[in-house]
């Protein structure tokens, strides 16, 4: 059994990487090509508690077992669980089933405050737990992001490539959970979530880049055109508007649906400025965007090519990029 990381002092991770073997689906709505990360933290006061337990892809209070083993500790040695979101139904009860006195601490409602022995984890504001002693918030759904993490990987060490894959997979998140929190608890220092990467330097850039993914569904974004086209029809007018995305120099993100991943689908249509999209096709990935869709008719290749490269260069302009 390999180590388990330390967080803070006082806290431990516990890591699971689901991949699609596991989870066909992460919670019924995500696909997980580059696998999902889940973390449970061990807060070893002089009470133990365990921050949201795996429950899911067959992982569940056994495995969790089994990597507090490592740490010399059973079930029966922590004295509650608490939750960011709500647990299945059966969860506590099969918690118990090794444990039977287990508290559970449920949901961080507000004013909650719970005794760790030589500290306190308290509901602070934003619906998440935060552990005052060391200064980390347990942020659950928010700030969190998709992706396997193979070692002890914090945001701040990750280099330029990995930092944009990471956030490319916290923005296919994002799409199907815009969580964005009005502040972080004050004097945090960790930004501990239920999934992807932590921060542990800078952890207000967490909440910049989930401030900076709900503007971007705004209006104009990055200088990138998301195209959006059925899959195996119109060829030739393909050609043409991916011509003309070249042509005006903007990133290209191409869709085909059916087919594609409706989230990666509605990631790539939140980063960019300019969407177009194919006369007919559902449009489910639009929701909860204010962007600029063009849907373009029959025309000729070359005046294909050229309007969207001007309906591109019209957006910048109207933005002010």
């Amino acid at each position: 059994m390999e180590e388990i990381p330390s967080v803070t002092p006082h806290v431990r991770r516990l890591t699971v990487n689901l991949d699609a073997e596991d989870v066909s689906q992460f919670e019924g709505q995500w696909a997980v090509p580059h696998g999902v990360a889940l973390h449970a933290y061990l807060i070893r006061g002089t009470r133990a508690v365990v921050v949201d337990p795996w429950d899911a892809g067959g992982y569940g209070p056994e495995e969790v077992e089994a990597d507090l083993s490592t740490l010399g500790l059973k079930w029966t040695d922590i004295a509650a669980v608490a939750f960011t979101k709500t647990p299945a139904a059966d969860l506590v009860d099969r918690l118990r089933a090794f444990h039977p006195n287990l508290e559970d601490w449920g949901l961080p409602v507000p004013g909650a405050q719970r005794d760790l022995g030589n500290g306190v984890l308290i509901e602070e504001r934003q619906g998440f737990w935060f552990m005052p002693a060391d200064l980390v918030a347990f942020t659950g759904d928010a700030l969190a992001g998709l992706g396997w993490i193979e070692e002890e990987l914090w945001a701040e060490d990750l280099n330029e490539h990995e930092a944009r894959w990471f956030d490319d997979e916290a923005l296919r998140w994002f799409c199907g959970r815009p969580l964005v929190p009005q502040a972080l608890p004050a004097g945090c220092l960790v930004v501990a979530p239920a999934h992807g990467c932590l921060w542990g330097r800078t952890p207000e850039a967490a909440l910049r880049r989930a401030e900076e993914f709900a503007l971007w569904g705004k209006g104009a974004a990055l200088d990138e055109v998301t195209v959006v086209w059925p899959a195996g029809a119109g060829e030739v007018d393909l050609d043409a508007l991916v011509g003309g995305v070249l042509d005006a120099g903007a990133g290209l993100n191409l869709f085909r649906l059916p087919g594609d991943d409706l989230m990666a689908v509605a990631a790539g249509a939140r980063r960019a400025s300019l969407i177009v999209v194919s006369p007919g096709l559902e449009e489910s990935f639009l929701s909860g965007l204010e962007k600029t869709v063009w849907r373009p008719q029959p025309a000729s290749a070359a005046s294909l090519r050229a309007e969207v490269a001007q309906r591109f260069a019209s957006v910048k302009v109207r933005s002010g990029q």
